[in-house]
């Protein structure tokens, strides 16, 4: 974890501490001083694949003074019933702040990162799995993290960082512009724009569509909600006008309701990677419980 990522993590925590404490807890204050003490396990109450570790360790140093969290397991280890993950030691009124919070967190990170995994697994290692934006929000910089834990990459964090020229912008720019520039038109105006060395990618809807795209020669081809027959013929095209042209085929990315019964199919058509908005929107978040003695 860098310094930038470190930062961003502490405000989204410090931010959920603010939302659970208020203006303090009520129910633990009276029972329980500054300086009593406890010894709290968190513990899978089932399978998963481990994400939260790093994030819990961070989650103890903004907390209060005196919380101490150890990781027993590294992120991205897949464990068993009753496993123990973590401990915290320190006050007790500290450890009950986080209590709920830290559960939440590692609960919802090892979800992503268990759907990741079996998303990785049924791909095999034919083309890479990656998120996408649909995630919570505030939340993107954690079920970035989890999806990686999870054996899955990253695509772009935001609208800043990465071209991504979809179906609305093309429309909307014919609008302004009273033309019906297309595709290949439209990409060397974003070029032209972008920051030096980012990556530009388009999204297709059809054959059509690509064989227009191909000569532009955009980085990345988003292949959206197409069947698989149609990706093997996307994958084909691609590479013949890449010859054809004597320039690099573009990378290509299959997208659009991509499900665990589908995955395996369409990494074997040839794409290189497949964006799966399923292992943030849906993935089912996994238990853990904290005890402590």
């Amino acid at each position: 974890m860098n310094n930038e990522e470190r930062q961003k993590i502490r405000a989204v925590l410090t931010a959920a501490l603010s939302e659970d404490l208020g203006s303090g807890d009520v129910t633990s204050a009276p029972l329980f001083t500054r300086h009593d003490r406890a010894v709290a396990h968190i513990q899978a109450k089932g399978p998963a694949v481990v994400s939260g570790m790093a994030v819990l360790r961070e989650l103890a140093a903004v907390a209060g003074k005196g919380l101490c969290f150890t990781a027993r397991v590294k992120d991205g280890t897949a464990v068993k019933r009753n496993a123990i993950v973590g401990v915290f030691t320190g006050p007790v009124r500290t450890i009950l702040k986080i209590e709920r919070l830290s559960l939440n967190l590692i609960g919802r990170m090892s979800g992503i990162a268990s759907l990741t995994r079996e998303f990785v697994k049924r791909a095999g290692s034919r083309a890479a799995i990656l998120d996408t934006r649909k995630t919570t929000p505030n939340l993107r910089i954690l079920e970035r993290r989890a999806v990686r834990d999870g054996g899955g990459e990253n695509h772009r964090f935001g609208l800043f960082d990465q071209v991504l020229i979809k179906d609305n912008h093309i429309s909307l720019y014919q609008k302004k512009t009273r033309t019906r520039r297309s595709l290949e038109t439209v990409i060397p105006v974003v070029r032209s724009q972008a920051p030096r060395g980012m990556k530009i990618e388009v999204e297709v809807d059809t054959l059509a569509q690509l064989r227009v795209v191909l000569p532009a020669r955009p980085d990345i081809i988003l292949l959206d909600n197409m069947p698989v027959r149609t990706l093997r013929a996307a994958v084909t095209m691609a590479r013949t006008v890449a010859r054809a042209h004597r320039c690099r085929v573009p990378l290509l990315e299959a997208s659009g309701g991509i499900t665990l019964a589908t995955v395996a199919a369409i990494a074997r058509t040839g794409v290189d990677r497949i964006s799966v908005g399923a292992l943030t929107h849906s993935a089912v978040q996994k238990d853990f419980s904290l005890e402590i003695r």
